[in-house]
């Protein structure tokens, strides 16, 4: 039986919209019994994370017939500090309450287009993403960035950094016959997601299984 790894951030795993079970991941196991599928997802994950821990994010040693790679958005979203910076605020028990400050007061999502520090900036991006395809040998299904609305839209430089990021997406999948990208940009609406923009609702789950699924299928 063919082996599916699915390694996303917060939009693989479930939450109090929606439940396991109407998640792609959740709609996969049910509706494709021939395959196996497993999952390695975390809130915030990066391309830096997903590289410097690969053989963890590859569940060591499963050696997978196909990798799902649902990552971006929070590599490139535009934020009002550098993420060195914000870790040291963190530890310090005081960062979350910069950040409410900030975004109560809307003067994060202007200060954020101002900077645009990223928490994975485009060359770096491109960097690990490049070496993680490499290290993968196996077909890869890579779902792009969804269109910001919403929340995400406070923003000036959210569509712009999303834009040029899926777009190194899509010229790794040029440069390499194993990896497919799937243009996520184009198929998820407003309509599709959550109150924040990009979260998926059931409506984006259900379009995200059957792309997923026409392709596995193939």
């Amino acid at each position: 039986m063919k082996k599916i790894l699915i390694i996303g951030g917060s939009t693989v795993l479930p939450r109090k919209e929606v439940s396991f079970w109407n998640t792609y991941v959740g709609l996969l196991n049910k509706n494709c019994k021939k395959y196996n599928f497993f999952m390695n997802a975390k809130e915030g994950l990066t391309a830096k994370q997903v590289f410097q821990n690969l053989d963890y994010y590859l569940l060591y040693g499963l050696q997978p017939d196909m990798v799902v790679l649902n990552i971006g958005i929070v590599d490139s979203y535009p934020r009002p500090l550098p993420v060195n910076l914000n870790k040291l605020l963190n530890c310090l028990q005081i960062g979350g309450g910069i950040e409410y400050m900030l975004k109560k007061t809307k003067l994060y999502y202007k200060l954020a287009d101002i900077f645009n520090f990223r928490e994975v900036d485009e060359k770096k991006f491109e960097y690990y993403l490049e070496n993680i395809i490499k290290k993968i040998n196996t077909k890869i299904l890579l779902l792009g960035i969804v269109k910001p609305s919403k929340i995400l839209l406070r923003s000036k430089l959210a569509k712009t950094n999303i834009i040029k990021y899926n777009n190194t997406m899509h010229k790794m999948a040029l440069k390499n016959k194993n990896v497919c990208f799937i243009d996520t940009y184009s198929l998820i609406g407003e309509e599709d997601t959550i109150y924040d923009g990009y979260h998926l609702n059931l409506n984006g789950y259900l379009k995200y299984y059957s792309v997923i699924k026409r392709h596995i299928n193939e």
